[in-house]
């Protein structure tokens, strides 16, 4: 048998010539008609593909001619095309404003991202939307006398018990009885009574304004959600206007419900009441007298009775 003599390079020669020649068949497809990326930009500026506009971006090109894009983070160097009148959220102001959240409404910042209270239908969100400011108000209210009356019971609860020859209810490290630090059941145990009617109290409170409401709804209508025509120093008819008086008590109830659940997270984390960690802080102690007594912070040095 006689073997072949062709040199291998001849054969790899022979192999480039056709990878590289121009066939019929490719020759007639015109350049542009084969799009070309680069999104690394590795064809410089003078070469023929990018200077005869071959090269196309990967994104596809966004029509702004009569449409303007938002831009609530100040990415778009070129501003003729944002809309600065653009209908987004103040709260967050990244995300379009909810379509039921019209700001007509106090407190309204268009802050609804789970749609709590969106609806089906302009009815059933104008329904939904007043049910919801008025939990968000029996909660602001109830959070404001718990802001106060939090501090207040931690000042003044231990005098008064033993003044009356009754037993405390503040747990240790003068914490008010709460769920997170588990003294809500010590609380209720010795007076129960008195919990269970201020539970039926508030029951039967929340049963007749239910009624009323169902019985009479073009009044509540009219008054709008949480307005119990309770203004017993008409402020309303002072120098304040109605507009101004609801959004003075939605800030302040919604700074209350964080104040409230600051109080609860605190004392329970800490293990000590939120006046006994004020006191701490007001009244520091000197290393060398918390060494003398036999104490590790300030806060103990406060809760042992020494400020």
């Amino acid at each position: 048998m006689k073997l072949s003599t062709t040199p291998l390079a001849c054969i790899c020669a022979a192999a480039g010539a056709s990878a590289f020649s121009t066939s019929p068949s490719s020759a007639s497809i015109p350049l542009d008609a084969k799009p070309i990326y680069d999104p690394l930009g590795l064809y410089p500026e003078i070469s023929p593909e990018r200077t005869s506009g071959l090269i196309q971006p990967l994104e596809k090109p966004v029509e702004v001619a009569n449409q303007l894009v938002t831009d609530p983070l100040n990415l778009y160097a070129d501003k003729s095309k944002v809309d600065s009148q653009a209908d987004m959220s103040r709260s967050l102001p990244f995300l379009a404003r909810p379509l039921h959240l019209d700001g007509s409404m106090a407190g309204d910042a268009g802050f609804d991202p789970l749609g709590f209270a969106a609806g089906t239908s302009d009815a059933e969100s104008s329904s939904r939307l007043a049910f919801m400011r008025e939990a968000e108000l029996k909660h602001a209210r109830i959070a404001m006398l718990a802001a106060l009356g939090w501090p207040v019971a931690e000042l003044f609860h231990n005098k008064l018990a033993f003044a009356l020859s009754l037993k405390p209810l503040l747990m240790f490290g003068d914490r008010v009885p709460s769920v997170l630090n588990g003294g809500l059941g010590h609380a209720i145990e010795p007076y129960w009574p008195f919990m269970a009617a201020a539970l039926a109290l508030a029951s039967g409170v929340e049963i007749i304004h239910k009624y009323d409401k169902t019985a009479n709804p073009a009044l509540y209508e009219e008054r709008g959600p949480g307005d119990l025509a309770f203004d017993p120093l008409n402020l309303s008819r002072g120098k304040f206007d109605r507009r101004t008086l609801e959004l003075a008590e939605i800030k302040n109830g919604r700074v209350a419900m964080l104040a409230v659940t600051a109080f609860a997270f605190q004392e329970a984390f800490t293990g000590a009441g939120v006046i006994p960690q004020l006191t701490a802080w007001l009244h520091p102690h000197s290393a060398e007298f918390l060494a003398e007594q036999g104490l590790s912070s300030n806060l103990e040095a406060v809760l042992a009775g020494a400020f």
